[in-house]
């Protein structure tokens, strides 16, 4: 009959279990890896004052963001689907993976969502030993949290430092055996390395593109947009009073207002800083043809 062919409840529950495993795997990997990545870029700023360790800082850390959010995303409805899906495993099991599930969210999840926020909104108004502090506690985060659920995880496959009750459910008896099972130590290892290893290749894959991308000869910046660069002639930079060629200041592209948005004033005149250098310009001759006229 047909009904002898067609996939099991079961089935059903396994292949939908592992779709969303698949792909929520992904995100806590890039993220354990991308983390630590941003704790090194702001450390080498933080020591060399560079500011090209500060632009990629600031390009990685959008990214991050995202990649954390679908992350959380993600394990909600893996999370649902263990409560649902897998209920009588859920319910065999929980004394020992509750507090384990439970003690990552308390610890992990809150830490990363919390100095995330200061990493994000007070870059420029925090004090750069806090703000370093703020990201190493974010790099902390994902690291703890893969030492519980990976624990959990390798408890499930080698289980050990557990006794049956009455109601025949795992109870934990030793948590030291819980946490360090037979095939913690080595695949904990194996995971972590591949979490660096894959954000290793990312950056270096995006790395790779803006170089083919913005050979123009000058100083090459890493832009979280994709479009392309505007050229001299449709974006002329604006003169001493804000002014230029290419409309309001509203209406021009961000990135030739960084040097008024970087200068200071000293006797109430602005002095451009040379960090963006751009090409002179002639002053118009109006003001010499008005007064040879009068």
């Amino acid at each position: 009959m047909l009904a002898d062919h067609l996939p099991s409840a079961l089935d059903f529950a396994r292949s939908q279990f592992a779709f969303i495993v698949v792909w929520h795997f992904l995100f806590p990997a890039f993220t354990i890896g991308l983390a630590s990545y941003l704790a090194v870029l702001e450390a080498f700023w933080f020591a060399t004052g560079r500011d090209v360790y500060l632009d990629a800082y600031r390009y990685w850390l959008k990214i991050f963001a995202v990649a954390l959010a679908t992350g959380v995303v993600s394990v909600l409805v893996k999370s649902y689907q263990l409560g649902t899906n897998w209920s009588v495993f859920s319910d065999k099991t929980a004394p020992v993976l509750a507090p384990l599930l439970g003690s990552e969210v308390l610890t992990a999840f809150f830490l990363r969502a919390a100095f995330l926020g200061v990493m994000l909104i007070v870059l420029e108004r925090a004090e750069p030993r806090q703000h370093f502090l703020a990201t190493c506690l974010v790099a902390g985060g994902p690291m703890l949290a893969a030492f519980r659920i990976l624990s959990a995880n390798f408890w499930m496959q080698t289980p050990a430092g557990y006794v049956l009750d009455s109601d025949r459910r795992f109870a934990p008896e030793s948590w030291w055996a819980v946490f360090f099972n037979p095939s913690f130590p080595y695949r904990f290892a194996h995971i972590v390395t591949a979490a660096y290893l894959t954000t290793a290749m990312i950056v270096g894959a995006v790395g790779a593109w803006h170089l083919l991308r913005d050979v123009d000869g000058g100083r090459r910046r890493p832009r979280a947009t994709g479009a392309r660069r505007p050229s001299r002639r449709q974006h002329p930079p604006p003169d001493r009073q804000g002014r230029g060629d290419g409309g309001p200041l509203r209406q021009r592209d961000p990135r030739t207002l960084d040097p008024f948005r970087l200068a200071g004033r000293a006797g109430g005149e602005v002095q451009v800083r040379d960090r963006y250098p751009r090409p002179r310009q002639p002053l118009p001759r109006m003001i010499s043809i008005r007064r040879s006229r009068g």
